[in-house]
């Protein structure tokens, strides 16, 4: 079923809605306002014209025309069994280097780096065999920084990893409510906006590695 709203005309000023069947499986269900063009919304329908029709050449005379459901109800979509399990595991992954951070020293050294060797891990190699620091040293100090509050002494310490941080600290509760609620926190996520965040992350730890090689 397709369904177009539009204002009625009448002095009560009441919301009056159309239906169409949908005529084939191909077809999204929609509910549309077309709070603009009644008028034509009416005279595409007597015409007989199909549903994806009228809501394309509505969509062409209105800028407020809306297909599909308004943004604010994605949050409240419920999320599959499957889906809430990953949340579960990504919530847990990321809050695991929080927790880790909580637990460390920052800046055992003084060097504004080499804080995960508390964990017995090796020193950097880049820096062991070259003398340079690899983009991500400093990531874990950044993160016991940011765990404290000191944003400051995280982004000196790896700008990149001071990003990180930040996104880990308000993902990994986020990840943890929606797999435990069913339903999304806030906001549904998108493909694009993962990926963009990615990637700025990438962008701004090679800039700041690119910065400390020109700067060293």
């Amino acid at each position: 079923m397709v369904l177009i709203s539009f204002p009625d005309t009448s002095p009560a000023g009441t919301r009056a809605m159309l239906s169409f069947e949908k005529p084939s499986a191909a077809e999204p269900i929609a509910a549309v306002p077309i709070a603009p063009a009644p008028e034509l919304a009416r005279e595409l329908t007597l015409q007989g014209n199909p549903p994806v029709a009228i809501l394309r050449r509505l969509s062409q005379e209105s800028p407020n025309v809306q297909a599909g459901p308004p943004p604010a109800t994605l949050a409240a979509e419920p999320i599959p069994w499957w889906l809430r399990l990953t949340l579960l595991v990504l919530g847990v992954f990321m809050a695991a280097p929080l927790i880790t951070a909580c637990l460390l020293k920052p800046d055992p050294y003084g060097l504004g780096y080499g804080t995960h060797r508390q964990l017995g891990l090796p020193p950097c190699g880049m820096v062991a065999y070259f003398g340079v620091r690899c983009p991500s040293c400093g990531m874990t100090t950044a993160f016991t920084w940011t765990v404290r509050g000191r944003l400051d002494r995280a982004v000196t310490a790896n700008s990149g990893g001071a990003l990180l941080a930040v996104l880990t600290i308000v993902f990994s509760p986020w990840c943890l409510v929606g797999a435990a609620r069913a339903k999304w926190l806030v906001w549904k996520p998108r493909e694009g906006v993962i990926i963009t965040l990615a990637l700025l992350v990438l962008a701004v730890t090679l800039l700041d590695w690119g910065f400390r090689l020109l700067t060293s």
